[in-house]
């Protein structure tokens, strides 16, 4: 993650030491009142002056080093450049050995006012491809369904029983029935006899 500062901004140095300590009890059961380094900056002041991890700090100058609170306090009053003699004790082959350290004070800076602009780079692995970002948890994004188009039945969807049955041919309205025409009845033959009868009547 990259930080830019924007605006007014002021830096601030402070004296450094680039080491840190941890407080240990003496021989007399006196709690937290012999400082010793554990740790130290490759690079730093105390790593340039030779000072080495587990060593003790009895005096800076012509001070007794007894608390941390001493040990902080000193350090925030010195002066950037300023050269500090520190007395030793160092563990060397079973025995104590005592001899003092010339340490030069370091600065470390501290930016002061203005905004924080934190620049950071997301960059996620998927298949071996640089640059793309996995879905939250692993879970593959869903595809979108394909749309069809309106007015007609979706090919997935399982037709209605209605419209898979064959449709009934519809009967065709009965005619009504016409009665037969009855043929006009033709006249009877006049017999001859009958002609006598009606002649002499």
């Amino acid at each position: 993650i990259n930080a830019e500062y924007m605006g007014t901004t002021k830096i601030i140095l402070r004296p450094y030491m680039g080491l840190e300590i941890k407080m240990l009890d003496d021989q007399d059961g006196n709690k937290d009142c012999v400082v010793v380094i554990h740790s130290i900056t490759p690079d730093g002041p105390a790593a340039k002056a030779g000072l080495l991890t587990d060593d003790i700090l009895y005096m800076w100058e012509d001070k007794r080093l007894k608390s941390k609170q001493t040990w902080d306090d000193l350090v925030k009053q010195s002066s950037i450049g300023n050269k500090v003699t520190l007395s030793t004790i160092r563990q060397i082959d079973g025995q104590e050995k005592k001899f003092p350290v010339e340490v030069t004070i370091g600065s470390t800076q501290r930016i002061v006012g203005g905004k924080r602009k934190v620049k950071s780079k997301l960059v996620a692995n998927v298949g071996g491809k640089k640059g793309s970002r996995t879905s939250p948890k692993g879970k593959a994004k869903a595809k979108p369904k394909a749309s069809t188009p309106k007015g007609k039945p979706s090919p997935s969807k399982t037709p209605n029983k209605k419209s898979s049955e064959t449709p009934k041919a519809k009967k065709s309205p009965k005619s009504p029935k016409k009665s037969p025409k009855k043929s006009p009845k033709s006249p009877k033959k006049i017999t001859k006899e009958e002609i006598k009868v009606v002649i002499s009547n």
